[in-house]
């Protein structure tokens, strides 16, 4: 190779190019290129919008409050309304309960007029209170008995009661004074009648079929003619002398008998101050009640 050709080449290159002892292009169109091309980069690069996002920042803030404001404002209608609804549902309650009372009191006084009474006093100074239901529904008989001495003294007063007396027909309360009887000379009987509680009564499906006296005790036999099972049955036997005059009394009760069911019972018979069983002319059983709970 022409050793003059290699040595203008470089220093050429030299010149117009790379200097080693400088480390860096000489080319001075090179470095304006370059430059312009940086200026273009920084120049291009796109300005921030300072003022949308405040905008839509904004439409949000605006958005919550009313928001917020409406659930307030409509939260408190609905909260009005709904103490309103409860204030109305409230005295419309009172209003019928009200009602409702004055009704029963009304039908308690009715029944209070339709009824009579007539009372015993037994040989052992207990009272049996005869009970006439002449009211067309299902009543109990409420008795308060007030016992008085030989100078108008109040000194004793006790409660007994009759239930489920049907329409039109009798029944007995039975004031037991053998146990506690006290000295009085006479006694005032102070009687409410109610709509009772009980419904399914079924008296007139209990048949007597024997009844015999046994020592002390009176012992006998009934028939259940209902088709169900019935609950409860309370039986009175009352006992007269030679005059028909009651006597004494004496109960039972019996429990869950079956339809179509033939049960006895026992009852003891009354005695007297001389602890020896009443001398009776006949005594007469009858079903005081008959039902299911």
């Amino acid at each position: 190779m022409n050793d003059n050709y290699n040595q203008n080449n470089f220093n050429g290159m030299n010149n117009g190019g790379f200097n080693p002892n400088q480390g860096q292009m000489n080319n001075p169109q090179m470095n304006n290129n370059f430059d312009n091309m940086n200026n273009n980069m920084y120049n291009q690069q796109p300005t921030s919008n300072n003022k949308k996002p405040l905008i839509i920042v904004g439409i949000a803030v605006a958005a919550v409050v009313i928001a917020v404001v409406l659930i307030l404002v409509l939260g408190k209608k609905d909260e009005d309304k709904t103490v309103n609804s409860y204030d109305d549902y409230l005295k419309q309650q009172e209003k019928e309960e009200k009602e409702q009372k004055e009704k029963e009191q009304k039908e308690e006084a009715e029944l209070n007029k339709n009824y009579t009474i007539k009372d015993y006093v037994l040989n052992d100074g207990s009272i049996l209170i005869e009970f006439n239901n002449n009211n067309n529904i299902v009543v109990d008989g409420e008795f308060k008995v007030d016992f008085y001495d030989e100078n108008g003294t109040l000194i004793d007063t006790k409660d007994t009661v009759v239930r489920g007396v049907r329409a039109k027909t009798k029944n007995y309360a039975l004031l037991d004074l053998y146990s506690d009887k006290k000295e009085y000379d006479k006694y005032k009987i102070n009687t409410k009648v109610k709509k009772s509680y009980i419904s399914k009564i079924y008296n007139d499906k209990i048949e007597i079929i024997s009844q015999n006296k046994v020592d002390r005790t009176l012992v006998g036999q009934i028939k259940s003619n209902h088709t169900e099972k019935i609950d409860h049955i309370e039986l009175l036997a009352i006992y007269y002398d030679s005059n028909n005059k009651i006597i004494a009394v004496s109960e039972e009760s019996l429990f869950d008998v079956d339809a179509g069911e033939t049960t006895s019972f026992k009852m003891y018979i009354p005695t007297g101050d001389d602890y020896k069983t009443i001398n009776y002319n006949k005594v007469e059983i009858i079903v005081r009640i008959a039902y299911d709970l």
